[in-house]
């Protein structure tokens, strides 16, 4: 297994609106990040930046870009600026 660590930064004034986004999570987000090979996948919020943690199997981490995954990251553009995937 390999360990990721990755920061992403949220917009000013979009704490409440990247919590209210992270209540409930999209079946098909987690069934990408799963068939990825992402595993003990975590999210840390302090302030305005975001650390996410995550273990992986290294050749299969990047084989799977489902919807939930595209649609995860398009629905955070407006609230962080940048993620590992270069959302923006």
């Amino acid at each position: 297994m390999e360990r990721l660590l990755f920061v992403m930064k949220l917009r000013d004034g979009m704490v409440e609106e990247y919590e209210r986004r992270h209540e409930e999570v999209w079946p098909d987000l987690l069934g990408d990040l799963w068939a990825a090979g992402w595993r003990n996948y975590s999210l840390f919020r302090r302030g305005l930046e975001v650390y996410g943690y995550a273990e992986c199997h290294p050749r299969r981490r990047d084989r799977s870009r489902g919807n939930g995954l595209v649609g995860g990251e398009r629905s955070m553009g407006g609230v962080v600026h940048g993620s590992h995937r270069g959302v923006d």
